[in-house]
């Protein structure tokens, strides 16, 4: 469950502890589940960037943001389209 006027997710009744850019990253992906959004988009919308230079930190939120997801029962949501970008699954693993 994404609140998006709480800033929160909540997996099964427990709110997940996500940095800002964790929280809006899942949140943009909420907006259409199962499309994905091309990293290039992903850096215009998180970060304001229209470069390549915050692509690792990106792919470093994408990637704590599925653990806390897996930890918190909910693997799979957030799937990583290689060469592509990431989508939130509409039905995940």
């Amino acid at each position: 469950m994404v609140d998006p006027a709480g800033r929160r997710v909540e997996v099964r009744g427990v709110e997940l502890r996500l940095t800002a850019h964790e929280y809006e990253l899942i949140a943009l992906l909420a907006t259409e589940p199962g499309r994905v959004f091309t990293k290039q988009e992903l850096l215009r919308e998180l970060w304001g960037s229209r470069g390549t230079s915050k692509l690792r930190s990106l792919e470093s939120h994408a990637s704590r943001t599925r653990c806390k997801l897996r930890d918190a029962g909910a693997a799979g949501f957030i799937v990583n389209c290689h060469g592509q970008g990431y989508k939130l699954s509409d039905q995940p693993v």
